[in-house]
């Protein structure tokens, strides 16, 4: 028992100095109009001696003034850069690494070890990514990679207020920048160019991306590598390996393969509603269908032309037609009603004559057909159903009215 509790007092003892050990942010705190930091147990880290401290993103380094001219300290408060320079900036996703200005205005590269990467003789410098910065010299524009210590000149004049730092671009080591005549091009972190001159019409997550040549549309992957070749009238994605295409007037879905996942080119139109459904209006043909993906299963046909996806929730859908609508979910038709028909909650559907639904297609409740508005309420199963003289207040287990206000 004496062991136990000399234990406890040992880490009673020790665990303050241990906690205080451990790295925390520094605030600035003023004394007669000179700053200096605190730490977050308020103890004086450095004394106030600068002229200004900026409280930036990162948690080991901060910028401070001294003498008009700008330095870092770390978070012990030891000068790492010291100051001056007359202008000194974060680099986001950077935390070792910032941006210097001379007297002069010129720019440059400085770390947290006072070592310059890049001497300030430079009119702008943006980061890109994977250590991947954009750098101009009297209308010249290089990129330099810091990983590899190494300046190249790239083939054209890219507009820099128009360049993107997608993730999936990242992974490849890839550098989306456009030129200013609006032209994408990409390059690797070493500025070689991969593609020139392409707009990019829509990116998805795994960050394949539509191109546009001309009139002309594909698709390439995050690798800038031809998916689909720039032959098309349209290209729209139907999910990650499926694509809408249209070439002159006819539509068909095509894969990675280019293989056609639809016998006929003769369809009119296809409508994307989500990646595992999709319609097909030909009108040489007075048709139109609504198709289940993977298995290219009909679900709906019309010769109305007119198949309207109104809604959906818990993968459970809600088509109409001119005089009808149909719940379904993704294997099978649940049912079908007469006008339209809307969700009321994530368990409910109620149709034009008052009568509401759950998901199964079992009528739960009948209200009056004078009713002006049903409204959900928090508790899905209660509801609010308006009347011109009444609201009520329905229970839709026990279909009994909880109360009864008059208007």
């Amino acid at each position: 028992m004496k062991k136990v509790r000399l234990k406890i007092f040992l880490i009673y003892l020790i665990l303050p100095f241990y906690v205080k050990s451990q790295n925390c942010i520094l605030v600035p705190y003023q004394k007669n109009s000179k700053f200096g930091f605190k730490n977050c147990w308020g103890e004086i880290v450095t004394e106030n001696k600068f002229e200004y401290c900026f409280l930036d993103q990162n948690p080991n380094f901060y910028r401070v003034v001294f003498n008009s001219k700008y330095g870092v300290i770390d978070n012990k408060g030891k000068l790492v850069i010291q100051p001056i320079w007359n202008q000194l900036n974060c680099v986001y996703f950077l935390d070792t690494v910032f941006v210097i200005s001379d007297t002069l205005g010129n720019q440059g590269l400085i770390n947290v070890n006072n070592s310059i990467l890049l001497q300030p003789e430079y009119n702008n410098i943006y980061y890109l990514g994977k250590e991947s910065f954009l750098i101009s010299k009297n209308r010249k524009y290089f990129l330099f990679n810091l990983g590899k210590n190494k300046i190249v000149q790239l083939d054209f004049e890219p507009d820099i207020s128009q360049f993107s730092m997608f993730p999936q671009f990242n992974k490849y080591n890839r550098i989306l920048l456009r030129d200013n005549n609006y032209m994408n091009w990409c390059i690797d972190t070493e500025g070689r160019t991969i593609v020139s001159n392409f707009k990019i019409h829509s990116i998805n997550d795994n960050g394949d991306f539509i191109v546009v040549n001309g009139k002309k549309y594909g698709v390439y992957n995050a690798n800038f590598v031809e998916q689909i070749p720039i032959i098309y009238s349209q290209v729209n994605f139907l999910n990650d390996s499926l694509y809408i295409v249209r070439l002159k007037n006819d539509y068909n879905i095509i894969n990675k393969k280019y293989l056609s996942a639809l016998r006929e080119w003769d369809n009119t139109e296809i409508y994307r509603i989500n990646d595992k459904l999709y319609q097909i209006t030909n009108s040489k043909k007075n048709e139109i269908y609504t198709i289940s993906n993977p298995h290219n299963q009909i679900i709906l046909s019309s010769s109305k032309l007119r198949i309207s996806f109104s809604n959906s929730i818990n993968q459970y859908y809600i088509f109409y037609s001119r005089d009808s609508s149909i719940l379904f979910n993704e294997n099978k038709i649940v049912k079908k009603f007469e006008g339209e028909v809307h969700l009321l909650n994530s368990n409910l559907i109620i149709t034009n004559h008052g009568e509401i639904f759950n998901l199964s297609g079992d009528l739960i409740l009948e209200t009056n057909s004078n009713y002006l508005e049903v409204i959900p309420t928090q508790d899905i199963n209660v509801i609010e159903v308006n009347s011109e003289n009444t609201i009520r207040y329905i229970n839709l287990i026990t279909k009994q009215i909880i109360s009864e206000i008059k208007k």
